[in-house]
């Protein structure tokens, strides 16, 4: 075999490896080796990252959770005006207030490394970040129940206690199921 055939079936492997002008007939038969060794190191580092510990719940005695339901007009789209109709009827058309959820979380006891409070939804937008403190208060605007059930807006948080160097030692998971049922670090806590 000539080497411009070696060269040409070495850029069939040229994705794989590296090829040059000394290319020889012995790295055709270990690029299909070399391949197979890849996917196993890209397997055994996503079973790694699919086999991380968790972060444990936060006992339930360590913190009181305090659900409140208040009935609040939900707003209206302002950049939709539809000039036949009157106030009456737009009025009629909102269907009056609808129930918000707001929920308000009391530290009891925190332990000596958790220095801060970060909460998160499931959009991976901040909900709260304090100063951990003793009986501290983190109340969190969560929305309106039919949106949540609807995900029509977020409807799972995360609130993680955090250690001085930032990292997560223990979470508050909350999650507004589609029937409605409300669960605290996977315990129901009502249905709205």
């Amino acid at each position: 075999m000539s080497k411009r055939a070696i060269q040409k079936d070495c850029l069939f492997y040229s994705f794989y490896i590296s090829c040059h002008p000394l290319c020889s007939r012995m790295t055709l038969f270990l690029a299909p080796a070399l391949i197979t060794s890849f996917m196993i190191f890209l397997l055994l580092i996503s079973w790694l990252w699919a086999t991380q510990p968790d972060i444990p719940y936060k006992s339930n005695d360590e913190f009181a959770l305090e659900v409140k339901l208040e009935l609040r007009p939900k707003p209206i789209d302002r950049y939709t005006v539809d000039y036949t109709e009157t106030v009456d009827q737009r009025n009629r058309k909102l269907g009056g207030d609808l129930p918000y959820l707001i929920v308000k979380i009391k530290y009891k006891k925190l332990a000596d490394n958790e220095v801060r409070v970060k909460g998160y939804n499931n959009a991976r937008h901040m909900i709260c970040n304090k100063k951990a403190e003793p009986d501290l208060e983190v109340k969190l605007n969560l929305g309106f129940t039919d949106d949540l059930k609807d995900r029509v807006s977020p409807h799972e948080f995360m609130i993680y206690t955090l250690d001085d160097r930032k990292k997560e030692v223990a979470q508050i998971h909350m999650v507004v199921q589609e029937d409605g049922t409300f669960l605290v670090n996977g315990e129901v806590r009502g249905k709205f």
